[in-house]
């Protein structure tokens, strides 16, 4: 984009050619010098991710650490924990805003697609404020999660 900085045109080019939407790396890539700012209520997110027969599990383990670190280090993370079981990958975050998964997914975004070839994305759910349920359906419904619920919270 032509008013980005060399080091966030190098995140957007890099996130693009991974195959992130435009629209996606754009909101991604400003969140570097637009910090997000907290929402009336921080949103929680449970995602799984099956591991596939015969996947390399030293290749998944060390994306999986990769995307947790970058994932721990995005502004607007309020929590995050990942690990391994049962054939599963467990995925558990909270973000203070709409803005911190812009954020996350900028950061995560690379690891993320390391996991693919051995593990498929097969649940999300999101609890978030009533506000933001356009925003997080629009956005979790882009990993194609075969369980995939985003609610209000209460």
């Amino acid at each position: 984009m032509s008013d980005f900085n060399p080091a966030q045109q190098a995140k957007y080019d890099l996130l693009t050619s991974l195959g992130l939407p435009e629209s996606q790396a754009q909101a991604s890539v400003m969140t570097d010098t637009n910090p997000p700012v907290a929402a009336a209520e921080p949103t929680s997110v449970y995602a799984m991710l099956k591991i596939k027969d015969g996947a390399n599990m030293d290749e998944l383990s060390a994306a999986l650490k990769a995307y947790s670190a970058a994932a721990k280090a995005s502004a607007g993370k309020v929590n995050g924990a990942c690990s391994i079981a049962d054939g599963e990958i467990q995925l558990i975050e909270t973000y203070n805003s709409p803005a911190a998964m812009d954020a996350h997914i900028g950061n995560c975004f690379p690891h993320y697609v390391k996991m693919l070839p051995h593990a498929d994305m097969s649940e999300i759910i999101c609890v978030c404020n009533p506000a933001d349920v356009d925003f997080w359906t629009a956005s979790a419904s882009a990993w194609g999660a075969s369980k995939f619920i985003v609610t209000p919270s209460m």
